[in-house]
């Protein structure tokens, strides 16, 4: 009878504990950006853990400016490489000369049709953002809405949020309005970068 006392003592004790780790785990907010993961994936993984090499040789591109980052684009339509549950399309960026193809950017969209009512898009980004800024170390904020510098008409527009870690790197939160000439569909965008590609990206890829 002691010795059941004693264990069922124990077990009280362990589960006090499991549920004492479990409620820091909730209520202390991520600082890595690794911690973000868009189908799974993560900043800092191998790309080769999902994609096998000879498929990133043959499908990589490049930004105008610079071949320093490889750019591959995965669409689920059709897709037998990964198993996208939320996304569309997932597009992942790496340092080219890297064999290890170590993964700088991860960027999930959710493409919607031309001519939906945006709002759609604007209320799930804000969702999003809400989320992010309840689980993650923020550093700053900014919020923005600006034409796409790819239709000089003016008339494709890009409403943004921008949260800055603050261990480095960012988390791009966008919804993408195309105008009618332009071939690309409007879409939800949620991208991560580590700071060494958002700095590149900013000053290097089309400058």
């Amino acid at each position: 009878m002691k010795l059941k006392n004693g264990l069922n003592l124990i077990m009280n004790k362990l589960l006090l504990i499991l549920i004492l780790t479990l409620s820091f785990q909730t209520l202390t907010k991520a600082d890595d950006i690794s911690d973000f993961e868009i189908e799974g994936m993560s900043i800092g993984d191998s790309l080769l853990k999902y994609v096998e090499k000879i498929y990133i040789d043959k499908k990589k591109y490049f930004y105008p400016n610079s071949k320093k980052f490889g750019v591959l684009n995965i669409r689920q339509e059709n897709n037998k490489l990964v198993d996208f549950k939320t996304f569309d399309t997932v597009q992942f960026n790496f340092i080219d000369s890297d064999l290890n193809y170590k993964i700088h950017t991860l960027r999930g969209k959710i493409l919607y049709k031309k001519g939906i009512d945006m709002r759609k898009c604007t209320n799930k980004k804000s969702e999003i953002v809400k989320e992010l800024e309840q689980l993650f170390n923020i550093k700053k904020r900014n919020d923005t809405k600006t034409n796409h510098r790819r239709d000089e008409s003016g008339k494709s527009k890009v409403i943004s949020t921008f949260l800055f870690f603050t261990t480095g790197g960012r988390a791009s939160i966008q919804c993408y309005n195309w105008s009618k000439d332009m071939k690309f569909f409007d879409n939800l965008s949620v991208s991560i970068n580590t700071e060494e590609f958002s700095n590149w990206l900013d000053n290097v890829a089309f400058k």
